[in-house]
């Protein structure tokens, strides 16, 4: 690590960027730790939380229910054996993962040579509002960073194993990222032989086999290729519902109307999605202009921006233009401290757009995107064993409720729990859980008839005793409730 992340330096300096290394860890961890009883998203925290709830019971992520990634089902799991079956105990270990993260980001910082505006990043990291379970795609893309920094620069078996672990870490957590990782690290192997012939072959080629090797590892652990493969299939149908049924419009900034019907801190969050656009384009030119002045790490930070900002080319949003900050706030400030013309206009709109970011997130939005804005507004307290959170009083009233009815329901004998479309964090909530592969539905996933009818016979012959529905439109268009995407459960379900 000394090496790579930090240049061949003095043992003083070595010393010293450890201290400062475990004082952002501390300090950014006190600090997500502190709002991380706060707050709940009713739709999307159920996901990790259910899923590991069913590896306690002896399922696996993928072979026996739909899921993302094993790897954030396996940290939630360990977390709730160590420190107790509970929400508390995933969010704590989210936010120690998220602490670590960040120091992380400062190290790519002052290896750019930001030096003491390396921290600049790490504050403008923890200011972004965000889900605790949304962070490990912030969090695989800063380790993409630096796995591709690493296969770049290693001159040791010692960096090159690390660069391995890492790209064979990120397949565990985020599917396309794993994938592009280790579509990329053969071509980067190859791009770097020729660069630098005298190289051990070992030293080039060894992240490449450990990334595969973690590829291989996760088939083999849910269930073998074949299983393997129809996930891919029904991730495909994820990422086809996502452009087409679950997609959301470009904001028109071109439009005076829209412009003029849209709050301020809402117009900015609008204009910072295309300006992640503008980062990556000013990145990658300077990357092409100076290509042998800028630090190899530049490289790797233009490359993952690409492959970030993906997501909010697939499902346009400020929420996702969020969680693929990392890369774009490292661009920024590299950029920023480069400038020479305009050099007070430059930092003058870095200063305003970091201004906006903190006042849209702890003052104006703190509810959309969570962040520690939200805690004045959380209220009420939840008083269940497993989910004691504070809430908005709405919040807290609905899921009160609801959870008594089922565990109501289900009071007497070994219920099974079915919650359509999107609500399993009821599964974990009363610990009742579905029989059925499918613990929830998205719209218009489903699309292709035979993938569909599959998923309505196993849901049917799964019989559930309660069944959990919600028609509320997805993002408020009625094209996609669940009685209009799925009419034949419907039909099923309210016969």
């Amino acid at each position: 690590m000394k090496a790579v992340l930090l240049g061949k330096v003095g043992i003083w300096r070595f010393h010293r960027s450890i201290t400062g290394f475990l004082a952002v860890v501390l300090l950014t961890g006190v600090y997500f730790e502190s709002f991380s009883n706060y707050d709940s998203n009713i739709w999307d925290e159920g996901v990790p939380l259910s899923g590991a709830l069913r590896m306690m019971n002896g399922d696996r992520p993928i072979r026996d229910f739909i899921a993302y990634p094993p790897g954030r089902y396996l940290l939630y799991r360990a977390a709730m054996h160590f420190g107790g079956v509970d929400v508390q105990s995933t969010r704590t270990a989210t936010a120690v993962i998220t602490a670590f993260a960040a120091a992380l980001l400062w190290l790519i910082g002052t290896h750019l040579g930001l030096r003491s505006g390396a921290v600049v990043p790490v504050i403008i990291y923890c200011l972004m509002p965000m889900y605790y379970y949304y962070r490990f795609f912030s969090i695989m893309l800063i380790l993409m960073i630096l796995c591709i920094d690493l296969q770049i620069r290693s001159e040791s078996i010692r960096e090159a194993v690390t660069a391995g672990l890492l790209g064979g870490c990120i397949i565990w957590f985020r599917l396309v990222l794993g994938l592009f990782i280790l579509a990329i690290l053969p071509g980067i192997a190859v791009w770097v032989a020729m660069r630098r012939r005298k190289r051990r072959w070992e030293v080039i080629w060894i992240p490449t086999v450990l990334g595969w090797a973690g590829f291989v590892a996760q088939v083999g652990y849910v269930g073998g290729f074949n299983r393997w493969l129809t996930y891919v299939r029904i991730c495909r149908s994820f990422t086809r519902a996502g452009l087409t049924d679950m997609a959301l419009p470009w904001p028109p900034l071109w439009s005076m109307e829209y412009v003029a019907m849209q709050p301020l801190n809402f117009l900015f969050q609008d204009v910072l999605v295309y300006a992640g656009m503008v980062v990556i384009l000013a990145g990658a030119f300077y990357a092409v202009r100076f290509y042998r002045k800028v630090p190899p790490t530049f490289l790797s930070l233009v490359v993952t921006a690409w492959i970030g900002m993906g997501l909010v080319i697939w499902r346009t949003g400020y929420g996702n233009l969020l969680r693929a900050a990392p890369p774009l706030i490292l661009i920024s400030v590299y950029l920023l401290s480069r400038a020479s013309r305009w050099k007070r206009v430059i930092h003058g709109i870095g200063w305003l757009v970091f201004i906006g970011l903190a006042l849209d997130s702890l003052v104006y939005d703190p509810i959309t995107y969570q962040s520690i804005g939200i805690m004045p507004h959380c209220t009420a307290r939840l008083t269940h064993p497993r989910y004691g959170v504070k809430l908005h009083p709405r919040d807290c009233a609905l899921i009160s409720e609801v959870t008594a009815a089922v565990e109501a329901a289900g009071r007497g004998y070994p219920a099974k729990l079915l919650v359509l479309p999107f609500h399993p964090l009821f599964y974990f909530i009363t610990g009742l859980t579905s029989s059925s592969y499918f613990d929830w539905v998205l719209p218009g996933t489903f699309s292709d008839p035979k993938a569909r009818a599959a998923m309505i016979r196993d849901v049917v012959i799964s019989e559930p005793d309660i069944v959990l529905l919600n028609d509320a439109a997805f993002d408020g268009i009625p094209d996609r409730q669940f009685s209009t995407q799925y009419p034949e459960l419907w039909m099923w379900i309210t016969r």
